[in-house]
């Protein structure tokens, strides 16, 4: 037993759960704003980059997002069941 263990595991714990809790946030505003996109279509997501184009939270709107594939997959999914 070493007595940094408690807090090292503590600290870690912490960090992931922030890092969940962002990823869930994140996951319900791309897969809304997908739908969005999907029902009123590419000029809305133009006016929505533009609109939020300072705001962290929709970076995966820009191209160059890691995340902006798997938005663009779901605003094609999406635009079918529609």
């Amino acid at each position: 037993y070493h007595p940094l263990v408690p807090s090292i595991c503590e600290s870690y714990c912490n960090i992931l759960l922030r890092y969940i809790c962002l990823f869930l946030l994140y996951r319900d505003i791309i897969k809304t704003t997908a739908l969005f996109t999907a029902r009123r279509g590419r000029s809305f997501l133009q006016t929505l980059a533009t609109k939020e184009a300072r705001n962290f939270e929709f970076d995966f709107l820009r191209p160059t997002s890691s995340l902006f594939g798997l938005f663009n997959t779901l605003v094609e999914q999406y635009s079918k069941v529609l």
